[in-house]
């Protein structure tokens, strides 16, 4: 854990994190969290109220997934969120990753079918601090402790493409240009997901590990990651 200022998680440089949008999809949370049943253009408006009473969050770079009562401790699976890290050189010591990661948009432990998940870009994971909560939220309204600022890709289709048989995604845009995002509960995070970017013609010279995710037009969901991504999205059709 790490604390992290607000400007250094919206900052698009080698640096920062990319939350471009973090500021304004916290508040929208707050907004939601204390009303849940508010509509989206509501929530807007009540979101340019909040003031944040804090210019820092503690950050965590990434998300492990265990099942101690049949694995004990072992990490079955984990997404990461990190800028590039730096020696005291300056030297690039590690490269950015920010994973993708299936989301569930359905509360509790009903059965889920692949329309009621979604794929989003893991850019941040953090929690608010313990001793501003209080001038966000009621005392009877308890958020949860740990939070993600995801950007979305666009829902699934009702059928996957008919040769590769994968569903087909690609970044969710808002209307005035900007990548669609969220705060959401990290418990609504079920795995990590793997894309394969689709184009057509020659790989484009600017794509690497890095920009692939900003800069492919759309993407194929890779059922066959490994064993359990092939069972649980067969499970999901």
């Amino acid at each position: 854990m790490k604390s992290v200022t607000l400007s250094r998680l919206e900052d698009k440089g080698v640096k920062g994190y990319g939350a471009v949008d973090f500021t304004r999809a916290l508040k929208r949370f707050v907004v939601q969290f204390r009303n849940p049943h508010l509509q989206s253009n509501i929530v807007d408006e009540y979101a340019r109220f909040i003031v944040l009473p804090f210019r820092t969050l503690p950050i965590w770079h990434q998300v492990k997934f265990t099942n101690t009562d049949l694995f004990g401790k072992k990490t079955l699976d984990s997404v990461s969120a990190h800028p590039r890290r730096f020696n005291s050189h300056g030297q690039v010591t590690q490269l950015s990753q920010f994973d993708t990661a299936l989301i569930s948009l359905k509360s509790g432990t009903e059965d889920h079918t692949i329309q009621d998940t979604r794929v989003a870009c893991l850019r941040a994971v953090f929690s608010l601090p313990e001793d501003k909560l209080d001038t966000l939220f009621p005392a009877n309204c308890h958020p949860p402790k740990h939070l993600a600022y995801v950007e979305w890709f666009s829902k699934f289709p009702r059928s996957h493409e008919p040769h590769s048989r994968l569903y087909r995604v690609k970044k969710e845009i808002n209307g005035d240009g900007t990548v669609a995002a969220s705060v959401i509960p990290v418990e609504m995070i079920i795995r990590s997901v793997h894309l394969l970017p689709k184009w057509g013609g020659t790989v484009p010279s600017e794509w690497t590990g890095e920009t692939v995710l900003d800069l492919s037009p759309s993407f194929l969901l890779n059922i066959f990651k490994d064993d359990h991504s092939y069972y649980s999205f067969t499970q999901l059709q």
